[in-house]
């Protein structure tokens, strides 16, 4: 046994020296190096762990399967050739925009030939260098009355490449780069990355991030005391910035694998999008649903009635109220011989203690949303009510649906699909509901049924219930959900 494992062990020494170096800290030449012989390193890996059965070999073997269609592309990634940009959306989903959380801050990661830079600014930056007026969607401009459209608040379609071109035209008027890729990046996918690091010294303030503490902290030296010009938000996210480069650039080859997985995962739940000015790169990144797009999935069997369902949440209450909200849908589905009915059982639950923020205690509050329905493009009767719960202490905000009073909401054909728009509250401390019907027709006969849920970028879960013909079923949704079904007796 001793020789075979020698064997073994001697089939991956040439092929593993590159990516076994990358365990002291970077080096650029190693770090292309290592990419490069992926391909070939693959085969190898496979025939050793068909011995050895180990975890670690496993994940290595899944993560090249991955990230195989964007080997060709390593010279574009690492800027072998010339530098390549990279900018990072730094979002924090305890406030929730269309692909993900509010972004008061970003990232310039420049990468020359494998070797990285970073610098990091506030939002408000290029957002004040904005020559000229741009209309903002309405219901942002209900919301701020400001009369203005803003690159802070320019996550707005629920499809990212549509967003994705917006953002980057703030950028380029804001005298900022066009970068040859647009990251998002959420607080909680931070904090994952933190879980498996460990804490992290930040000396320049005094004190030890870790996952339990990065929100609070980070949120602290952000707003606490800011003023127009400030640079300490920037300051701030310097300092842990480099700390954290220093930390990542010193892992164990382990935690390098763990780390990607989690970046992985992240991806492949819509969790972390990517948006690339390189046609080919961006191809592949919508074939491998990183990019983003907001599309109707195909139906299962053919001759299907395909039934789509996506919420999208955007927090306009100026807060971080999405850090206590909870939600829950139960989708009741049911046949006629004309039609079918789905109806949609929407609650939220607003735990936070306060009406307000009250930094640096509590960012949270009243949750201030407006939502999003896409439905189908035939989708006929459709039925809205909602039993919003209302602030006490707030004199101003957008006047939620209810049915009664605000009897209108925004209803247009968007993305292939039937756009369902209006406002609702949650008051802290209480609960509220939304309820939304329409029917299908049942034209030409199909022959089955498929239910499409549909995730809302960044957000990490949204418990659903199902009760399809009778049959009960349940998701958390943490990736979009098909379920289809014969229509016939």
């Amino acid at each position: 046994m001793t020789k075979i494992l020698i064997f073994l062990i001697g089939l991956l020494i040439p092929a593993t020296k590159p990516c076994l170096s990358l365990v002291t800290p970077w080096h650029r030449d190693t770090a292309v190096s290592c990419l490069q012989s992926l391909p070939a390193l693959e085969p190898k890996l496979k025939f050793v762990n068909f011995f050895l059965r180990r975890p670690e070999l496993a994940a290595s073997i899944d993560i090249i399967d991955e990230i195989k269609p964007f080997l060709p592309h390593i010279d574009y990634f690492l800027g072998v050739d010339k530098p390549v940009t990279y900018l990072v959306l730094l979002q924090n989903n305890h406030e929730m925009r269309a692909n993900g959380g509010f972004f008061g801050s970003y990232a310039v990661v420049t990468i020359d030939k494998g070797q990285p830079t970073f610098r990091f600014q506030d939002i408000y930056v290029p957002d004040g260098a904005l020559v000229g007026h741009v209309e903002p969607p309405p219901p942002i401009q209900t919301s701020f009355q400001q009369g203005w459209f803003k690159l802070r608040d320019s996550d707005w379609e629920p499809d990212w490449p549509t967003t994705a071109k917006t953002i980057r035209w703030f950028f380029a008027k804001g005298n900022e780069i066009n970068p040859d890729l647009l990251l998002t990046l959420n607080l909680t996918t931070i904090e994952k990355i933190m879980h498996l690091i460990g804490e992290v010294d930040i000396p320049e303030y005094g004190f030890k991030l870790t996952a339990d503490n990065l929100y609070s902290l980070l949120q602290n030296e952000a707003e606490i005391d800011f003023f127009p010009g400030s640079t300490q938000k920037k300051d701030a996210l310097t300092a842990v910035g480099a700390a954290l480069t220093k930390k990542l650039s010193s892992l164990k080859l382990d935690q390098s694998v763990q780390l990607v997985k989690i970046l992985l995962d992240q991806l492949n739940h819509g969790n972390l999008l990517l948006n690339s000015t390189n046609a080919n790169f961006q191809t592949i990144l919508e074939q491998k649903d990183w990019a983003g797009k907001l599309t109707v999935p195909a139906c299962q069997v053919a001759g299907c009635l395909n039934d789509t369902v996506l919420l999208i949440e955007a927090n306009m209450g100026a807060n971080k109220a999405n850090c206590c909200v909870e939600r829950k849908s139960v989708h009741t589905i049911t046949k006629s011989e004309t039609d079918i009915s789905h109806l949609i059982n929407l609650t939220f639950t607003n735990n936070s203690p306060l009406e307000n923020p009250l930094p640096p205690r509590f960012f949270g509050g009243n949750y201030i949303s407006y939502l999003r329905y896409y439905l189908p493009e035939n989708a006929k009767n459709i039925r809205l009510t909602a039993q919003p719960t209302l602030p006490k202490t707030l004199t101003q905000y957008p006047t939620p649906f209810d049915g009664i009073k605000q009897k209108l909401f925004d209803l247009k054909f968007n993305y292939s699909l039937r756009e369902v728009g209006f406002f609702h509250t949650t008051a802290a401390g209480s609960q509220s509901a939304v309820q939304l019907s329409y029917d299908l027709p049942l034209d030409g006969n199909p022959a089955s049924y498929q239910l499409n849920l549909l995730k809302q970028h960044g957000q990490e879960k949204s418990p659903q219930e199902i009760n399809l013909f009778g049959k009960s079923s349940s998701t958390d949704l943490t990736n979009d959900l098909s379920i289809s079904t014969p229509l016939s007796l």
